[in-house]
């Protein structure tokens, strides 16, 4: 399976990232801070495009929470 993680992925560049790696059949998780309001509605046009991904909350620049989502890196 292809993945992809897009920082910032609920508004903006963020989202349009999502959509794109979406139409290419990647399954893409959308990392938001705040707004899961907006960050569910990339990833509802993410299934719209016919592919699938999770919403995954932790800010990027915490090395804390970046270790909690991902530990082995």
């Amino acid at each position: 399976m292809k993945c992809a993680l897009v920082t910032g992925g609920s508004r903006g560049i963020g989202q349009a990232i999502c959509l794109k790696m979406a139409s290419m059949g990647y399954y893409v998780l959308v990392n938001y801070k705040e707004n899961e309001d907006a960050a569910n509605l990339t990833l509802s046009k993410v299934k719209k495009l016919g592919a699938d991904g999770e919403l995954v909350r932790f800010d990027v620049s915490s090395k804390q929470e970046v270790e909690i989502f991902y530990p082995h890196g």
